[in-house]
């Protein structure tokens, strides 16, 4: 990554913490695999998406991208 490039910060979606709370993250994929209200659509986990009401704050206050 060149001095100018941004990346994920870490607790971005694509960042090394948030990454596991997608549904293809270690955290995200177990609640998928759950299911029910866990499910990315169900009544909890779908708070938990970057634009649920947990994620997105979490997204919008901690992620986006820094410059290297």
């Amino acid at each position: 990554m060149g001095a100018n490039e941004a990346k994920p910060k870490v607790f971005d979606k694509e960042g090394a913490v948030g990454k596991h709370f997608t549904e293809e993250g270690a955290v995200g994929s177990m609640a998928q695999k759950m299911g029910g209200p866990l499910d990315k659509e169900g009544i909890v986990g779908k708070q938990f998406t970057s634009e649920g009401a947990v994620g997105g704050t979490v997204e919008s206050m901690m992620g986006g991208k820094k410059r290297s």
